[in-house]
């Protein structure tokens, strides 16, 4: 889910790119049951000119293992399956800079902390929101890319954040936004090809 190397979708006649700024991968407590995702995206031409283009692309995903697992195990052909990619539910929305304040707010805080430098402690946890995350940034300010267990690791200022980052994309509207003409496509680091290539069939 996380590893989208960028969307493209046509806006008044042109084809428009974005790519990743932030993307986080959140799995819950109980390990591989349900993972979320968050990303926002950018346009990799900016809009110089005031034209009525989106600034920003915003898209969550979300998995539910238990659910997948349970439909795979019901499929006699376990690759078209996994070629349907039903797994996954994904929205995205594509938004003008008019209704772009409160998340580039949020995208100039995880510069901001990245920047400064974060502490991180380690420790034993029992009760934490989440099993694993997984967090890329990348901006003309700052690259990272990094993944841990809060069980055993505590980072209390991207902990702070992403309770922020997650509300965000819970409260905001994802049937609204500027509509693209026609389909947008979403492309991968590995082409379906590649990874059905990996693919052995049990």
């Amino acid at each position: 889910m996380e590893e989208v190397h960028f969307i493209s979708a046509k806006f008044s006649g042109d084809l428009h790119y974005f790519e990743p700024a932030i993307v986080s991968l959140v799995v819950q407590t109980k390990p591989g049951t349900f993972a979320e995702c968050f990303g926002v995206y950018i346009p990799t031409v900016p809009d110089d000119e005031g034209h009525d283009y989106p600034a920003l692309c915003l898209r969550r995903a979300s998995w539910n293992y238990e659910l997948d697992r349970e439909n795979y195990n019901k499929k006699v052909n376990k690759r078209e399956y996994i070629k349907g990619g039903q797994s996954i539910e994904a929205v995205s929305i594509f938004l003008p800079e008019q209704e772009c304040t409160e998340i580039r707010q949020l995208i100039s805080q995880a510069n901001d902390m990245v920047e400064q430098g974060f502490v991180t402690e380690q420790v034993k946890r029992e009760n934490c929101p989440w099993f694993s995350v997984k967090i890329k940034i990348a901006s003309d300010r700052v690259n990272l890319d990094m993944a841990y267990t809060p069980f055993s690791t505590r980072i209390q200022a991207l902990e702070s954040w992403l309770e922020k980052w997650k509300s965000f994309f819970s409260k905001i509207d994802l049937t609204k936004g500027i509509q693209p003409e026609g389909d947008f496509s979403v492309t991968y680091h590995d082409s379906l090809q590649e990874q059905m290539s990996s693919f052995v069939e049990m």
